[in-house]
């Protein structure tokens, strides 16, 4: 999750989302001796290793970029909890500001 700056930021570089999560996807692995040899079976880690190291998504279609919040200096990393699938819902029209419980925004 990017903050606007940061998005533009990428954005006036040249980055495009899609090579973000190449190089995301080629760089963000947990060596596999991080794992212990149950969750390895169960997660089926050793069979998507890449030279001993498993990458954060199958595939770098996989990981969502997504901007958020204000300008600053932070950005986060959120997982998902096991093998789960991404649903996108639009929520309301870019620049629109959602109304406040009490008027207040």
């Amino acid at each position: 999750m990017l903050n606007p700056a940061h998005a533009r930021a990428l954005h006036a570089a040249g980055i495009t989302k899609d090579a973000l999560r190449a190089r995301l996807w080629a760089l963000a692995r947990a060596p596999l001796s991080w794992y212990t040899k149950r969750a390895r079976e169960v997660a089926g880690l050793d069979e998507r290793a890449i030279r001993d190291e498993v990458p954060i998504a199958d595939r770098p279609e996989d990981i969502m970029i997504v901007v958020a919040g204000a300008d600053g200096w932070h950005a986060t990393f959120v997982p998902t909890y096991g093998d789960s699938l991404a649903v996108t819902t639009r929520v309301g029209e870019a620049g629109a500001r959602p109304e406040v419980p009490g008027g207040r925004r």
